[in-house]
């Protein structure tokens, strides 16, 4: 039989997960600022929806939560290094982004249910929906201005690939295959990356594999930080260039990504 804790015991641990989360928060706390300490804890606290897991979960001694946000920070904004990065992951990258300059990302939304294009209208915008709006039934809808967008998908498929590549190995073991074969017909390399990018636009595999894999992974890890809870963190935390310091992206630009 499971022991429940007295009062003073659960009252002792929410104590000491209260110092473990702030002393966590300190490394968003600048110092040099003439706003003291406690005013700026204030705000920050109010991101701990987004960082709380990985406070609990992640953050073994909080006294590394710097070194572990800026990791997450790095990783989520980084671009294709050509040294460290599997070249057939320039591919896909130019794959996720043909898929939604081209039009093609615009047809899969034209093909959803309205009923699930209403639903993600409602997660996307910034303050939660009215009445009037859910009236007049507004939905999310194709868009003409793709290539921010473009740019988060590549931001997210690089981040999963180097944090964890499993998720996205039946892609990339599809895109080097394809490749392959380009090649075998002895095509020169521009024109057989072309083709392999083409293909993969064709077969719908970006989409299907975020949506099978890395999505399904978010619903499989419960409690425990996920790979899209990961990158949310990284994407939302900024480095100042300066001095290093870390902050958050504000609410309204942190809805953009």
């Amino acid at each position: 039989m499971k022991k429940r804790n007295t009062p003073n015991e659960s009252s002792a641990l929410h104590v000491n997960v209260d110092i473990k989360v702030n002393k966590a928060l300190q490394c968003f706390v600048d110092h040099a600022s003439l706003v003291n300490a406690e005013t700026q804890l204030e705000r920050i606290r109010k991101y701990l929806p987004l960082i709380r897991k990985a406070i609990d979960f992640s953050i073994y001694d909080p006294n590394e939560s710097s070194q572990y946000f800026q990791s997450l920070a790095i990783k989520a904004s980084g671009k294709f290094d050509s040294e460290k990065d599997k070249s057939i992951y320039r591919i896909i990258l130019l794959a996720g982004k043909k898929w939604l300059i081209s039009g093609a990302a615009n047809h899969d939304v034209q093909c959803l249910m309205a009923q699930i294009r209403r639903r993600m209208y409602s997660v996307g915008m910034i303050e939660s929906p009215d009445e009037d709006t859910l009236v007049r039934g507004n939905t999310f809808t194709a868009s003409l201005d793709s290539d921010s967008i473009a740019d988060e998908c590549n931001h997210i498929l690089l981040f999963v690939a180097r944090s964890n590549p499993t998720l996205v190995q039946a892609l990339v073991d599809q895109a080097q295959e394809q490749y392959d074969y380009q090649l075998s017909l002895n095509q020169p390399e521009p024109e057989a990356r072309d083709a392999t990018v083409d293909c993969l636009v064709e077969l719908n595999t970006i989409p299907r594999i975020i949506i099978i894999e890395v999505m399904e992974e978010v619903t499989a890890t419960g409690k425990h930080l996920s790979t899209v809870d990961e990158y949310l963190i990284g994407r939302a935390v900024r480095i100042s260039r300066q001095d290093g310091q870390l902050s958050f992206v504000t609410g309204g630009n942190m809805c953009k990504l």
